[in-house]
């Protein structure tokens, strides 16, 4: 029964190998059908003819792990929404892992390209987190003396953690899914608030 309800909740088109490696894409999808029940279509990209709809609520690709939902909505603009593992990742976590990882790398160190730049990264996260599948997700403990040494973490938050430091250390961070877009024909924001696409 319950792989059944679990298989009820994939929407059309999405390949269930996609969820496997995006648990942040299940979780969001499980959500939103949850709390508004509509049908969800994926669509690996999308086409001109699309423009002509009233109603819409679609998901696609902008790079995994990054995806975008939009959704049309009864007297207001239409919903625009990035999907990505950094969405639900506390501040006070990054703030933590950023700290503990910031002696690990050399003021000196030179990065030459993003790849070289994205594996120093890797290599010192590795250094310092630990995984506890008990515990649950965002959920997390600190060690050390002085200065944090260890980070406890279960693997979806690690996975979390990894991309969300990469996106912000290496890439352009929340801006990283609109310059992905290649939907997207103007994007206005007019100081903090919202971001009109």
């Amino acid at each position: 029964m319950k792989n059944m309800m679990a298989a009820s909740l994939i929407p059309n088109g999405i390949p269930i190998e996609l969820l496997g490696r995006n648990p942040h894409l299940r979780s969001y999808i499980n959500k939103l059908e949850r709390r508004i029940g509509a049908d969800l279509v994926y669509l690996q990209t999308l086409s001109r003819e699309l423009r002509t709809l009233r109603q819409f609520n679609i998901i696609y690709p902008v790079g995994e792990p990054i995806f975008i939902h939009i959704m049309s909505r009864a007297r207001e603009r239409p919903l625009y929404s990035v999907v990505s593992p950094m969405s639900n990742v506390p501040r006070n976590l990054l703030k933590t892992v950023a700290t503990a990882i910031a002696p690990l790398i050399s003021s000196e160190t030179d990065f030459n390209g993003k790849e070289e730049h994205e594996r120093i990264l890797h290599e010192a996260l590795d250094q310092i987190i630990v995984i506890d599948e008990t515990l649950e997700d965002y959920d997390y403990i600190v060690t050390g003396k002085g200065r944090v040494s260890y980070i406890t973490i279960n693997s979806f938050t690690a996975e979390s953690v990894r991309y969300s430091l990469i996106l912000d250390k290496v890439y352009t961070g929340i801006l990283e899914p609109f310059l992905r877009d290649q939907y997207i024909e103007d994007i206005s924001c007019d100081g903090v608030g919202p971001i009109f696409v």
